[in-house]
């Protein structure tokens, strides 16, 4: 776990709200120093799989392009492929971003003052084992699965709200590449929590200038 950590310090580097803000009325069950997107989700699996599934070569991509990949290769690959994309994402609960925290800066941001806003979005992701084999495709399908569940602590640690197996199917649109190749295809149910940071000075900068 520690090596996954060191992999993923770009990752807390990006983290939307920097630690020199602080709360000043924070709760335990709400946080604004933690925060991850869809995108920083994926980079984590991205590592994640780079290490689980080195054995196999196996490569983590976006599902966009993937078709003209297969062309150029001939329907056949030299080692599996796991392809993502994101079948909705839609709000949980809150149909705009709400109200969580004040904040103060400190340091260089000392007396300026701001607020926390924060939405919930659930999203269901769909990954796309391509292997040449029903078995090789199966053996990879089921240690990503393992991985993911293994490594689900590490997800909530940083940032993904929670990340659950959510179904296999056989999705229509990869039938063209089942004449040569051995598809799986499973989906993940994702919360996240995207959080706004909004200084004061910045909107009255704004109002100012819209009124010259």
């Amino acid at each position: 776990m520690n090596n996954l950590d060191e992999l993923l310090k770009q990752k807390e580097q990006r983290s939307r709200v920097h630690t020199a803000l602080t709360p000043t009325n924070s709760t335990e069950t709400q946080t604004a120093n933690k925060n991850a997107s869809l995108f920083d989700l994926i980079k984590m699996i991205q590592k994640i799989v780079a290490l689980t599934l080195k054995e196999s070569k196996t490569e983590l991509i976006p599902d966009d392009g993937k078709e003209i990949l297969l062309q150029e290769m001939d329907f056949h690959i030299d080692h599996p492929y796991i392809t993502y994309k994101t079948i909705r994402r839609v709000s949980k609960g809150e149909k705009k971003p709400r109200f969580r925290e004040s904040i103060k800066g400190v340091g260089n941001d000392e007396g300026r003052v701001g607020q926390i806003y924060g939405q919930k979005f659930e999203s269901l992701i769909q990954f796309n084992v391509i292997a040449e084999t029903y078995k090789e495709a199966e053996a990879i399908m089921q240690d990503f699965e393992e991985s993911m569940f293994s490594y689900t602590g590490f997800f909530k640690k940083n940032g993904i709200s929670e990340i659950i197996f959510d179904s296999q199917l056989t999705d229509d649109s990869y039938d063209s590449y089942r004449k040569t190749l051995s598809i799986r295809n499973i989906r993940y149910y994702v919360e996240v929590e995207k959080l706004y940071v909004l200084f004061q000075e910045k909107i009255k900068a704004v109002e100012i200038y819209s009124l010259n």
